[in-house]
């Protein structure tokens, strides 16, 4: 999620002006809906609900927003990120409120719609999806994108890794998304999030405590197991790689516990590969913690596409059995935005071309790297086209479209492997023309897989795969009907 461009100067912004007037995303929220029925499987395989409560906001603004020690008594990045965190914690909704809520609507005691369009939130403007219920940030993306079968939010758990805690703790957090997924019937089902440095921690405290509620390998397990969540979160830019992590030890901004974080993560492994769980894990150089401040290249790009190949390479049991998303698969739309930019320097003889066409070779570059790493482990890696927001032009669709083409040409693998995305908490302003801009640049009769098919492949869909049978078991639990898009992706080609 590139939450640094799109959430904290909004959030930040809000400072000067706070607008509480229901917007028209608000007003759609508070209106029924049923899915529509497109001509191809949906699945948004990476998207967020989750609200200003569950993010450690100070420690995110001073880490890597402004990449700040957060120290100091004249440290106005300090001052500025605790500002921050306190507009978002005054404006969203406490955990026991949001919980109330739920409980009563599963109870039958409250409609859904009456019930979050009665109290005072949902709020429109600036802090609206920061500041909103987890419940109306969902029931407003239903209501933008009802062709959408599935929409698989992910949580967040920086808190360990920016020295600071966020309001809810990551058990709230998957307790209150699973009253979500039984209330949305089962449009929603999500990635607990999990950090190696949280597990570190709660191990030296309770060395013999692995098996206690409270573990975080616990929590994520009973999550996937019980919960309705279909896979796990890892976000490397905050300072780890799947493997390796020995080689950081004494990196600028890394955490000293990192030699230790290989045999947690390798638990995790073990058990996700065991059990069929997918993996999303944050893949696109940006929203990185201080670890990039240092000169060291061992230092630097922590969870790279190259770092998920030598997992397999070292660990070749792994393979066909632990599937993971590089989620953005390095922003092809900015390459195709920069290329666009570059062509009209050279054109116009633009003194910056040079500038230009350098970062042009680094966007290509870094692209390599997810292509790479794919053709590597076709069967394991996978990845999301998510936060292609520059795609607003008719030029920059074609463009992109065309970039596609060649890559895929090129490649043939990527059509297999590639998948929609939003990353969004949707906006008024920016979320209703992005799945038309999507499906222009990549139409669902060429690219039929990417918008579905091979999201199932990834998560487990199907019927008769671990994941499918996890969520027959908790609809049994909750005692809800299957949701429709069962029989959708059972009949949609596998891609």
């Amino acid at each position: 999620m590139d939450t640094k461009r799109r959430q904290l100067l909004r959030i930040a912004a809000a400072g000067v002006g706070m607008g509480f007037a229901a917007s028209p995303l608000e007003a759609l929220a508070c209106r029924p809906t049923t899915p529509a029925k497109p001509n191809h499987l949906l699945i948004d395989v990476h998207c967020h609900i989750f609200n200003a409560d569950d993010l450690a906001v100070r420690g995110f603004a001073n880490h890597i927003f402004m990449h700040t020690s957060g120290r100091g008594v004249l440290n106005i990045g300090n001052w500025l990120s605790r500002m921050v965190d306190w507009l978002g914690q005054l404006s969203a909704p406490g955990i026991r409120t949001e919980t109330r809520l739920l409980e009563s609507i599963l109870t039958g005691r409250v409609d859904p719609y009456d019930a979050y369009c009665r109290v005072e939130h949902p709020h429109g403007g600036i802090l609206a999806q920061a500041s909103n219920y987890r419940l109306h940030n969902a029931l407003a993306m239903m209501a933008l994108y009802p062709e959408t079968d599935l929409f698989v939010p992910a949580m967040v758990d920086m808190d360990a890794h920016l020295g600071d805690q966020a309001l809810v703790t990551p058990r709230q957090q998957v307790d209150l998304m699973e009253y979500i997924f039984v209330i949305t019937g089962g449009r929603f089902h999500g990635y607990a999030a999990f950090d190696p440095l949280r597990q570190v921690r709660y191990d030296e405290k309770r060395p013999n405590g692995r098996d206690s509620p409270l573990s975080p390998l616990r929590i994520v397990k009973r999550a996937v197991m019980e919960q309705g969540f279909v896979g796990i979160k890892l976000y490397p830019p905050m300072g780890f790689r799947p493997i390796g992590n020995a080689a950081l030890d004494g990196c600028k901004g890394i955490n000293p516990r990192a030699p230790k974080y290989d045999a947690v993560l390798r638990e995790l492994f073990d058990w996700c590969a065991a059990e069929r769980v997918p993996v999303i894990t944050h893949c696109n150089d940006s929203n990185h913690a201080n670890v990039h401040d240092s000169e060291n290249s061992e230092c630097q790009h922590v969870g790279s596409p190259r770092q998920w190949a030598q997992l397999y390479e070292s660990h070749p049991e792994y393979r066909g059995h632990l599937k993971v998303d590089l989620g953005h698969f390095g922003r092809a739309d900015m390459h195709s935005r920069n290329r666009l930019k570059l062509l009209d320097a050279e054109r116009e003889n633009w003194p910056n071309a040079p500038d230009l066409a350098r970062q042009h070779a680094e966007d290509m570059k870094e692209a390599a790297g997810f292509i790479a790493a794919m053709a590597a482990h076709p069967e394991s890696l996978f990845a999301d086209l998510s936060n292609y927001d520059t795609l607003d032009t008719d030029r920059l669709r074609k463009a992109f479209s065309k970039d596609m083409r060649e890559m895929i040409a090129a490649h043939p693998h990527l059509a297999r492997q590639l998948m929609y995305g939003t990353d969004w908490f949707m906006t008024p302003q920016g979320a209703v023309p992005y799945l038309d801009n999507m499906r222009d640049a990549l139409p669902p009769d060429r690219h039929g897989p990417f918008y579905g098919a091979n999201a199932a492949r990834f998560l487990g869909l199907r019927r008769g795969e671990a994941t499918r049978r996890r969520l027959e078991a908790f609809y049994r639990k909750w005692g809800i009907a299957d949701p429709d898009w069962f029989q959708r992706v059972d009949s949609t080609p596998a891609g």
